[in-house]
């Protein structure tokens, strides 16, 4: 029994009061879908969760991979890491389930910015202000998952959800079936995950530490202020080759605009440094949080309030 198998992991016990059934979960409304199965609404003595409901049977993920999600989501414990309240499962699936985000995700939020935009608009997607204020508090949980020796593997904006509607609303990073522990002294990981737009170009490369999870989050950087990805391509392996190459355009917006012409130097620094190629070279967690960036837009000190 997965049960068994859960209790006997590591770490504070979790809460298996049973029983839910499969079809009353289902029943609520179904707010996220994928290869591993579908996230829904679900109310329950009058609290609200999101619950990741994930049939075991599945060919794209096996009972090892659930057990190392719910591990990893027990041992985070951060204001931007969603948390897991309770597991239960049935006969046919297992049942994760975590806070609600009724916000939506990020990559969300992009596409509606650069809808609402006119295409005439030289504006970025996101001003730096806010930008600033979301890739800060991205960079923050990525510090603590990484001084827990904890690798997110699948940073991208799919996976960056709002609390609420808000527009300064407190982020969650959510999906850690690809997270992996690794300690400094680990050879380095060599299997391919993550999602193609995002990766490291040392992930491609089968030969990956920590500092792959910075690289996304400097292709997430790039997406909110320019409002398109940095790496493009007709399929997967034009996107790999945009990245083994480095080619992308750094100052290139959705339109063909400069970027250079509405968004500060300061800004195009942070993403350059963090789309370094080269891994040793490239910004860690620390050294992002103390960019300039993450301080100041435009001579104006940001006032982050969490």
């Amino acid at each position: 029994m997965l049960n068994m198998m859960l209790n006997s992991q590591q770490g504070r016990p979790i809460n298996l009061r049973l029983p839910i059934q499969s079809k009353h979960i289902t029943e609520g409304k179904l707010i996220g879908k994928g290869g591993f199965g579908s996230v829904y609404e679900y109310h329950h003595e009058g609290d609200r969760y999101a619950v990741k409901s994930i049939r075991k049977s599945t060919k794209e993920i096996g009972i090892s991979d659930i057990i190392n999600e719910i591990a990893m989501l027990r041992q985070m414990r951060h204001r931007g890491i969603i948390n897991l309240i309770r597991v239960s499962e049935d006969k046919e699936f297992v049942h994760l389930f975590t806070e609600l985000c009724q916000g939506g995700e990020l990559f969300q939020r992009i596409i509606d910015r650069v809808s609402n935009n006119n295409t005439v608009d030289r504006t970025p997607c996101f001003n730096e202000h806010e930008a600033a204020r979301i890739i800060h508090q991205v960079l923050d949980a990525v510090l603590y998952m990484h001084a827990n020796d904890v690798v997110h593997r699948d940073i991208k904006p799919e996976n960056i959800l709002f609390v609420s509607n808000d527009r300064d609303s407190q982020i969650k990073i959510i999906d850690l079936g690809l997270a992996r522990h690794h300690f400094d002294y680990d050879p380095p990981m060599t299997d391919y995950v993550g999602t193609s737009y995002y990766v490291a170009p040392e992930v491609i490369g089968g030969s990956y530490r920590k500092s792959c999870d910075l690289w996304s989050v400097g292709v997430v950087a790039y997406f909110i202020l320019s409002g398109c990805p940095p790496f493009d391509g007709a399929d997967d392996a034009e996107i790999f080759e945009s990245i083994l190459t480095s080619r992308y355009c750094v100052g290139i917006g959705r339109n063909g605009e400069k970027l250079s012409t509405v968004l500060s130097a300061m800004s195009m620094d942070f993403v350059v440094k963090l789309l370094e190629a080269e891994p040793g070279i490239r910004m860690c967690a620390t050294s992002a949080l103390k960019h300039p960036w993450m301080k100041y837009k435009g001579g104006l000190k940001h006032d982050f309030p969490f």
